[in-house]
């Protein structure tokens, strides 16, 4: 039967629809999802991950009177007698699609809630309570099979420690390391198709409920654009992939000099992974879809317009796509510089002295596509 509504009843509930057909089109997706799925799979190994990683996540254990006494209860779904590093773990497979809860942190007691001067249940709890030990490969980011590493472990220790100061999303302060930020156009050669994020529900934009977008990342310290952007898709959505070339060159006009690029990229031959399916933090799923894909969904289920804009370009050849070359080499390097020297005096001196050299150079090579905005959207919705 055609989902409608959501039903409540499901919370306690992993239900996961296993489809190749619903899995590759975004409307019938987001479909499932608002009638309390909390998963869309095209097969069957990928549900069976999800079940063990459930069952290590939501199954009480046995344990001592005062080992219990320390135990919580998910304030989405009600779940009680959960471990702390449970929690973690129950929280990112069955409600990272659904709104965040106005509640109390069970672990330590922060009041959690939406709207200006708070932070969202979901994003505290991955922030302040990420169980020691979890992220393995210590890229700070948490995979599914991390997850479930940390779930079957016995022993597993998560701060209780309050985080009274949430991080005001969007906003960026001069004196914190520098930011550089990259997003990718992915295409599919053999058959034309763009990749898409499943953006999790608790994610910036958001504003809960799980919507497309592009992958996209954050460079870490000593990382370039090119190499954040690798790294982020790979994690997002299993797909390994190689940028090809440039579509925007975008630098913040102001103090933060904060760089956004907008690349093109392939996805290689050989895949280590099938394209993510099971939920996480940081999204939940990924897909392969046609422009013509984009008409069936609402303006309001992308976390941002930048796929609507992109994807009917490339697709007709409209949309411009530049070589790297000798002068974007040069800039990748100032990202990196900049990445790896702490805040402080030292990194204000070199934003005010690199980054306008650097970009005069950036807007001779690149005159169509360098422009001096904060997001592709700013400068797309004028042309």
């Amino acid at each position: 039967r055609h989902p409608r509504r959501y039903r409540p009843d499901l919370k306690l509930c992993l239900v996961i629809m296993i489809s190749p057909a619903v899995h590759a089109s975004p409307r019938h997706t987001l479909d499932v999802l608002g009638a309390g799925a909390k998963m869309v799979s095209a097969c069957v190994e990928d549900a069976t991950k999800a079940l063990e990683l459930a069952r290590a996540s939501s199954m009480p254990r046995p344990g001592t009177t005062a080992q219990r006494k320390s135990r919580v209860q998910c304030p989405t779904c009600g779940l009680g007698d959960l471990e702390p590093g449970q929690l973690f773990a129950h929280y990112s497979l069955f409600h990272v699609t659904e709104p965040s809860p106005d509640a109390s942190c069970p672990l330590c007691g922060l009041v959690c809630r939406g709207g200006k001067g708070f932070v969202n249940f979901a994003a505290h709890l991955e922030e302040a309570h990420e169980p020691q030990g979890t992220d393995e490969d210590g890229d700070k980011f948490l995979s599914s099979g991390e997850i479930m590493a940390m779930a079957a472990r016995e022993k597993v220790t998560v701060s209780r420690f309050q985080d009274l100061a949430p991080s005001a999303k969007g906003v960026e302060d001069p004196s914190a390391a520098y930011a550089a930020y990259a997003l990718l156009a992915v295409r599919r050669p053999s058959d034309g198709k763009f990749l898409m994020v499943l953006e999790s529900a608790h994610t910036s934009n958001c504003r809960g409920q799980p919507r497309y977008w592009l992958p996209a990342g954050k460079a870490a310290p000593g990382e370039t654009t090119v190499e954040a952007a690798i790294a982020s898709c790979l994690r997002d959505t299993n797909v390994k992939v190689t940028p090809k070339g440039l579509i925007r060159i975008l630098l913040e006009p102001s103090e933060n000099a904060s760089l956004r690029v907008v690349l093109y990229a392939e996805p290689d031959e050989v895949q280590p992974k099938r394209l993510k399916a099971v939920p996480s933090f940081h999204s939940a799923g990924a897909a392969w879809v046609s422009a013509q894909d984009l008409v069936d969904l609402r303006p309001d289920e992308f976390r941002n317009a930048d796929p609507r804009v992109l994807f009917p370009g490339l697709a007709s050849g409209t949309t411009r796509v530049e070589r790297f070359g000798s002068t974007w080499d040069a800039l990748e390097a100032t990202v990196r510089d900049l990445g790896l020297t702490p805040p402080g005096d030292e990194l204000k001196m070199k934003r005010r002295e690199m980054i306008p050299e650097q970009w005069i150079a950036i807007a001779k090579r690149y005159p169509e596509i360098a422009f001096k905005e904060r997001d592709f959207l700013s400068r797309s919705s004028r042309r």
